[in-house]
């Protein structure tokens, strides 16, 4: 989904509103007072589709240009007497319903449920309605609003429950579900790159480990020999590099590796030493101690030279595995260092212990994530479902209120470029006051204040 332009009028105080999306990156700016929020709400009113919020909204008319797999749609609404009229461009079925009519309720809440009931009733009421089912069928964008109260810290860990965190929205009314949601994300995206390493491991030792990691050592031998040539010479200096390169899988580390094939490789590699490049064997007169040690030299070399096959094919067999696991971890690790540049200046770190339970490191203690402030919760629950939240990719459209919200002047510098690198493919929608979120994006800030002064 891409956003294309939102129009409204009488959008609060607003006379008019046209603001055009972007493809990559929007900021939405203006003084106090302009709309940001309400552009932002009504986007989503329109888009989830939220009737009990198109009802909050001030308006005569709100609309949304938007494309889907490259196709344009646009919804809009009209409030008019009582009554709210949603339609789809090129859909024939509008739905109309009338305005909730509050009751005389001393609760607050009661009267909430009671308006929510209301709505939902009428949304059950008209499930066959083709707008309703058009727009209940299309990527929803994730919208963090400006509600990130973090109720409560919970210590004691909860069990990991895989899925749950995929939903549809990713952003709860609470900072801190959010929190646990992408907790759950984040270590359910880390067991998932484990197996998958597991696997690739598996393949690995099947293939070649028990075949190519004993090495006889050369002993000399008479018969016919040949001068090791240069790119004889080459393919041994990369065996001697590749060995140390082995990966440590299977509980077999490189050092495991290096102790049994490291004497073997240096003493061919010491013999061809002493086997001048431009040696011709045809000439050796074999009646001086030079001479003799040259011939030794050849015999080593001429009784390991089958085996450097051996060690070429391992080089190639351990540069292939060590490529496919740096594939597999390359989002863990690029989402850990995302994180960590907003974690170091603290002295906090993140990482996953050995049970694959995520944790933020700080000297030598390990916490868990709800214990981290408001501002390094915010900043773990963004990137953390940019990175995975498979709902969150499928939307393509992120929309964040007042990004600038908990964030200290260095982070805000720093985020929209975490934003982008976290999840590249993403179109971003920011309402924010703060330059520091902006810096050299100006050209990509759209200013509401022009709307409220006409």
């Amino acid at each position: 989904m891409r956003l294309e332009a939102f129009r409204a009028t009488a959008l609060n105080h607003l006379a008019t509103v046209d603001v055009a999306f972007d493809e990559s990156l929007t900021f939405i700016t203006g003084i106090n007072g302009t709309g940001k929020t309400s552009v932002l709400n009504g986007i989503m009113a329109l888009l989830t589709p939220s009737l009990s919020l198109l009802d909050d909204l001030s308006f005569s008319t709100i609309e949304v240009r938007f494309s889907v797999d490259g196709k344009s749609h646009t919804v809009k609404a009209l409030k008019s007497s009582g009554s709210i009229t949603l339609s789809v461009a090129g859909v024939s079925d509008p739905v109309s319903f009338a305005q909730y009519t509050p009751v005389d309720e001393d609760d607050f809440f009661d009267a909430q449920d009671t308006k929510s009931h209301y709505y939902q009733e009428i949304s059950s009421e008209n499930a066959g309605n083709r707008t309703l089912r058009f727009l209940n069928s299309i990527p929803t964008p994730v919208f963090l609003g400006i509600d990130r109260r973090y109720r409560g810290v919970s210590r004691k860990r909860r069990t990991r429950t895989r899925g749950s965190a995929r939903g549809r929205l990713a952003f709860g009314t609470a900072l801190i579900n959010s929190l646990n949601q992408a907790i759950e994300l984040a270590e359910g995206e880390f067991a998932e790159t484990q197996a998958s390493r597991g696997r690739l491991s598996r393949d690995f030792v099947r293939d070649l480990l028990l075949e190519l990691i004993d090495v006889p050592l050369p002993s000399p031998s008479f018969g016919g020999f040949d001068a090791p040539s240069p790119g004889d010479r080459k393919q041994l200096s990369e065996a001697f590099n590749s060995i140390r390169r082995f990966p440590k899988v299977e509980g077999i580390t490189a050092n495991d590796v290096t102790t049994r094939v490291q004497p073997t490789l240096s003493k061919v590699n010491d013999a061809v030493k002493l086997i001048p490049e431009d040696f011709d064997i045809s000439k050796i007169a074999s009646n001086t101690p030079e001479d003799h040690r040259v011939i030794e030299a050849l015999l080593i070399w001429n009784s390991f030279k089958p085996n450097l096959g051996r060690i070429a094919g391992l080089s190639r067999l351990v540069a292939d595995y060590n490529k496919r696991v740096a594939g597999v971890e390359t989002s863990i690790s690029s989402y850990v260092n995302l994180l960590d540049k907003f974690l170091t200046d603290s002295g906090k770190s993140i990482g996953f212990n050995d049970r694959g339970i995520l944790e933020i490191r700080i000297s030598d203690r390990a916490l868990v994530p709800e214990e981290l402030s408001s501002g390094e919760a915010q900043i773990f629950v963004l990137l953390t479902h940019l990175s995975f939240n498979e709902a969150a990719q499928a939307a393509g459209v992120f929309i964040i209120d007042e990004p600038e919200l908990s964030l200290h002047v260095q982070w805000q510098e720093i985020l929209v470029s975490s934003l982008l690198k976290a999840n590249p493919s993403i179109q971003y929608i920011l309402a924010t006051h703060s330059p520091s979120i902006i810096l050299d994006n100006i050209e990509n800030a759209k200013d509401l204040t022009k709307f409220a002064r006409a």
